[in-house]
């Protein structure tokens, strides 16, 4: 990852600047006291990546598609800084491979604990594993529980949760596993067709039906506890998946949250949509 040098903005003493530099451009509003970089390409300007530069601490977004930049260290972020801005513990063996991607993919740890501390399962299935965040949290409320499997195809991912919880079964693709008997299922199916960019794809997109494989799985293991999470496009732009979402836990009772990292003590503004099914 090679830095892209930056010209520092004082944007509290100049107010509304903008300044280009390179193939980005930055923009600081003084009301809402936010800087915004943009990748220049063609005339036309893609939003790169956001976060917020007050005298306030900074609460950054963590993204999967682009590399966080600190503008009052002027510097990219490492991979142990992503792993705090996730709540992942000290001990936690880092990717070496696709970090940003990973981490921006990723759960909150604090949030899924938050979450799992409303139930008390023995034994969980991780499907859409990446790296382990739900692992990681189910370990720390749960210390005896036990994971059956987990299913992750991104070998980086695959690789990463082997060397944190090396003894736990993988499984393979979703598409063609055989969901053993458990207690609990937690999966964040992919989000991509319910985020803002891939509006316009929404009813084409590969990725849309990937849900279906967690129902499925639902009914095979046997399951007493479902944990889901998404984007908030799920209930806006995806609201009929949804209800389809819904409608196939009609056995289960189903709570619906959504939640922004940053009131759990973490310093990112990252919303939520997570999903707590428990049978009735």
């Amino acid at each position: 990852m090679n830095p892209v040098h930056f010209q520092f903005i004082d944007a509290h003493k100049n107010g509304e600047l903008e300044v280009r530099r390179g193939r980005f451009r930055s923009v600081y509003d003084p009301e809402t006291r936010r800087i915004a970089v943009y990748r220049n390409y063609r005339n036309h300007y893609s939003q790169g990546y956001r976060y917020y530069h007050s005298e306030s601490p900074m609460f950054p977004t963590l993204t999967a598609k682009h590399p966080l930049k600190f503008w009052n260290l002027r510097r990219y972020a490492t991979a142990r800084e992503l792993a705090d801005l996730q709540g992942f513990p000290q001990s936690f063996i880092l990717p070496t491979k696709g970090v940003v991607r990973l981490f921006g993919n990723t759960v909150s740890v604090p949030v899924v604990e938050w979450i799992v501390r409303k139930i008390k399962p023995t034994t969980f299935l991780d499907l859409f594993s990446g790296i382990g965040g739900f692992h990681v949290a189910l370990k720390s409320v749960h210390p005896e529980i036990k994971c059956v499997g987990y299913s992750e195809i991104l070998p980086c991912a695959v690789q990463t949760y082997e060397k944190n919880f090396p003894n736990t079964p993988a499984l393979g693709d979703i598409c063609s596993l055989k969901a053993p008997p458990c207690d609990l299922i937690c999966a964040g199916f992919p989000c991509k067709p319910f985020a803002r960019p891939n509006y316009r794809l929404k009813a084409t997109h590969p990725l849309r039906g990937m849900y279906r494989h967690v129902l499925r799985c639902v009914e095979e293991s046997g399951a007493r506890f479902v944990v889901m999470e998404n984007v908030p496009g799920l209930l806006e732009r995806g609201r009929e998946i949804y209800k389809e979402i819904v409608e196939g836990l009609s056995n289960f009772e189903v709570s619906t949250f959504k939640l922004n990292s940053a009131d759990f003590g973490l310093r990112q503004s990252r919303k939520r949509v997570y999903i707590l099914a428990v049978h009735k």
